[in-house]
């Protein structure tokens, strides 16, 4: 069995749902396994523009950022997604 990043973004929005989060509209934090490299958490971090990206790793690279801005963060993640085999 597999997941798109859709079907992982729609999973998040389901359970934000129910805590009162609107994913779309409110900044949430977020650590995650994965690169912007396009695979499902390279997908996902481009669903939300409101999105604080705290902490990443991969097989080669740790990411952290204690107090992330979600704006600023957006632009990068797009930024390093559009770039040819970006890790």
């Amino acid at each position: 069995m597999g997941i798109t990043a859709r079907g992982a973004w729609k999973s998040v929005e389901r359970h934000f749902l129910d805590t009162g989060i609107r994913a779309d509209q409110d900044e949430f934090s977020v650590v995650g396994i994965g690169d912007m490299s396009g695979d499902v958490f390279g997908n996902g971090m481009l669903m939300s523009e409101k999105i604080r990206l705290v902490g990443a790793f991969n097989h080669l690279h740790i990411f952290v950022d204690p107090e992330p801005d979600a704006a600023a963060g957006f632009r990068e993640r797009q930024r390093l997604f559009e770039l040819p085999r970006s890790t």
